[in-house]
């Protein structure tokens, strides 16, 4: 994949702690008007909009105006000015759900989310190091587990490893020296 967006770049391997993934299928799950606020909080729903306002970046020919309420609109607005602490606070407790006029399952969202977030399966000629903590409430083990196991079943090079009691924020401290090491072992020229 380098070798196609940055052929000049000596990509030796990749480290990525907690990394986004299935959030298109995230997206459609919760992205629904009748969702409880309470499946939903506020570093959900910060997340959810910090991807919505990833894909107005994307994607400036999609509108997805239409699929916002006026709150949905401010909160999309504020992404540009806020951190995720901040972001979670100002969300409080409004529910992702609060967020939308209709269903993000209508329409031709599921295709330009598909399309902008999907992590491609193939290619991977270098390896991969994926970090989780298994108390993330942000980007969900089940989720990272999920990409492992079909990140693997595609013959990529990947070191997956689990992290107990870490969230979204901490893991970063927690698996610094497993991926220091990993950086070690394969960036040695």
């Amino acid at each position: 994949m380098a070798a196609d967006y940055a052929p000049d770049l000596d990509l030796r391997a990749t480290i990525a702690y907690a990394p986004a993934n299935h959030f298109t299928e995230q997206l459609l799950a919760f992205g629904n008007p009748a969702t409880p606020a309470s499946l939903t909080p506020g570093e959900v729903t910060a997340y959810a909009a910090y991807g919505l306002r990833a894909l107005t970046v994307a994607r400036p020919d999609f509108d997805l105006d239409s699929y916002l309420t006026p709150i949905g609109k401010q909160v999309l607005a504020d992404t540009a000015r806020l951190c995720l602490d901040p972001m979670a606070e100002r969300v409080g407790t409004i529910g992702f759900g609060q967020m939308l006029t209709k269903p993000l399952a209508v329409g031709d969202f599921p295709t330009v989310a598909a399309t902008t977030f999907e992590i491609p399966l193939t290619g991977y000629q270098r390896p991969v190091f994926v970090a989780q903590g298994l108390a993330d409430t942000a980007v969900f083990p089940v989720t990272t587990d999920l990409l492992a196991a079909e990140l693997t079943a595609h013959a990529n090079p990947l070191t997956y490893r689990h992290y107990p009691d870490q969230d979204h924020m901490s893991i970063l401290a927690t698996a610094t020296e497993d991926g220091l090491a990993f950086a070690e072992t394969h960036l040695r020229r």
